[in-house]
């Protein structure tokens, strides 16, 4: 059976169906709530060693890296995603259209930009870290 194996550059971030800028790196978070059910019955582990689980709810989450660019006469500018459009939609407060490209699948749904974490090195670039948390329900569907 053959397998394809993606490359970091295969899975990207689009918000409002703009890519984010130059973006470094890009992670997502796909998360189960699982709690311990407490059990006063001898008839359902009558040695009392194990614990019984159940799923309560999901939730998810994305985030990444991206380098700091104003400059609006950037090649893509206007197409993508910067600092300041960034900033506008975190300060702004509203879910935003999330889309996770991965390989050939799309993770999508509505998100809210939960921080940004501007940075510099003193001899590298000015960097910002984003995470978004996700708000209902995440699909997954072929790209098309």
């Amino acid at each position: 059976m053959a397998y394809t194996v993606y490359e970091g550059k295969d899975l990207r971030i689009e918000l409002d169906d703009k890519t984010i800028f130059h973006e470094t790196n890009a992670t997502i978070s796909i998360e189960r709530e699982v709690e311990t059910i407490t059990l006063d019955s001898k008839d359902v582990d009558p040695s009392g060693d194990w614990a019984k689980k159940r799923v309560k709810g999901m939730s998810w989450g994305a985030g990444g890296d991206t380098m700091i660019c104003l400059d609006d006469t950037t090649p893509g500018a206007g197409t993508a995603h910067d600092f300041k459009s960034l900033y506008d939609a975190f300060t702004a407060g509203v879910e935003i259209a999330v889309k996770v490209a991965i390989g050939g699948e799309i993770l999508s749904g509505s998100a809210f930009l939960q921080s940004l974490s501007p940075s510099a090195g003193l001899d590298g670039y000015g960097t910002v870290s984003f995470n978004l948390e996700g708000s209902g329900a995440l699909t997954l569907a072929p790209s098309v």
